[in-house]
């Protein structure tokens, strides 16, 4: 096999260009995520957005400590801005299709009512979120739609919640990029006025602003890239599949600004989105035919995640013992997999409640889908 690797590799002509291109407008780059012309910001990770949607329902609420209601399946090291702050996170279970248990959470307010509560958009497919808006609205809690998985809004995404995240370096080839919508007809009402008035471009700029970013993160960015086009085989990070990163200090993440370099880049890749996710739909195919033609997965596999802009091929097995023995196996074949997500230490300490979440955590493995795969058997 040629040319596997875990993130996408960028065209050099592409790079080369951006280097001394122009950069345009934050609010031209996102018109592709604002159908209905909302406000925008763009940040390096959507960890660090929701770092200033924390800070922001701070200052508008004069509180010096949040309660944050998050899904149990959930990254753990997309958190560590929010511990870092401070809050107080509580994680409710969610069902098997990925949607909020809402049985859960009357019993959840015993411990306090939210300030803010996150659902995620699993995989390229959209949670239903309508009850889950009346909730916040009925609880005056702001409702964050996580759309990390998911590249840009359509139907039932983006459509309920007062901010909605979206994280476009996880599907191109920038080193970073990620974006921050407030939604004036959210269920809280979060209009430009209110964001005028409580000064949110002032609570912006102190995150992107604080401290150098590191010009050396994008270098290697860089480096590392060029070299996969050459070595994209040669060497692997060995995890094994339970693995789970429970200590994340957000000073070791990536600085909050948006590089330049990822802004010019993404001049040069928007125009050809079409092509790209024609590319994804046919790689997310082509692992599951390919794979049990060599009986590396069988019909005890299913692909789960299909949708019509794929972020990862998501395989779904009928038990952990299958899915560790899967993934050991096509690592030892130098195919790049992985799991989802490094699950919070307070999910894995409540078996009972989160079962769900923590079974699919254990029966999952995921592989890449990006147009720059050259998937050969």
């Amino acid at each position: 096999m040629r040319n596997l690797t875990y993130a996408p590799l960028p065209q050099w002509n592409h790079v080369c260009k951006s280097i001394w291109g122009q950069k345009k407008l934050d609010l031209e780059l996102a018109e592709h995520w604002l159908p209905r012309g909302e406000e925008c910001f763009w940040l390096s990770r959507s960890a660090w957005s929701l770092s200033v949607i924390a800070q922001f329902r701070m200052h508008v609420k004069e509180k010096n400590n949040l309660h944050v209601w998050l899904p149990g399946y959930f990254c753990n090291s997309s958190i560590a801005p929010l511990r870092d702050l401070g809050a107080s996170l509580f994680f409710y279970p969610i069902l098997q299709d990925g949607n909020p248990d809402l049985s859960a959470f009357n019993k959840m307010l015993d411990e306090g009512v939210p300030d803010l509560i996150i659902a995620v958009h699993y995989f390229g497919k959209p949670s239903f979120l309508e009850r889950l808006s009346d909730f916040s609205a009925k609880t005056q809690a702001w409702l964050v739609e996580d759309a990390a998985h998911i590249f840009r809004p359509f139907k039932n995404v983006g459509q309920y919640g007062d901010f909605v995240l979206y994280s476009p370096h996880k599907f191109l080839p920038i080193p970073n990029g990620a974006l921050l919508i407030s939604r004036a007809t959210g269920p809280s009402e979060i209009t430009k006025d209110m964001l005028k008035k409580f000064d949110f471009n002032s609570i912006y700029s102190s995150v992107v602003d604080a401290g150098k970013p590191s010009s050396k993160i994008v270098f290697k960015w860089v480096f590392k890239r060029l070299l996969q086009k050459f070595y994209a085989n040669k060497r692997r990070t060995k995890l094994t599949f339970r693995d789970d990163i429970t200590d994340m200090n957000a000073k070791r993440f990536i600085h909050p600004k948006m590089s330049n370099l990822s802004k010019r880049l993404l001049i040069f890749i928007l125009p050809e989105l079409k092509e790209e996710f024609n590319v994804r739909k046919s790689n997310e195919n082509l692992w599951l035919v390919n794979l049990l033609d060599r009986d590396i997965v069988n019909n005890g596999v299913e692909l789960f995640s299909e949708s019509h802009e794929p972020y990862l091929a998501g395989f779904e097995c009928n038990s952990t013992q299958m899915a560790e023995t899967i993934f050991t196996s096509l690592q030892k074949n130098k195919i790049p997999v992985s799991t989802w997500p490094d699950l919070p230490p307070e999910v894995l300490a409540d078996p009972v409640k989160h079962n769900v979440a923590i079974r699919l955590r254990h029966s999952r493995f995921f592989l890449p889908v990006h147009g720059s795969l050259v998937i050969r058997f």
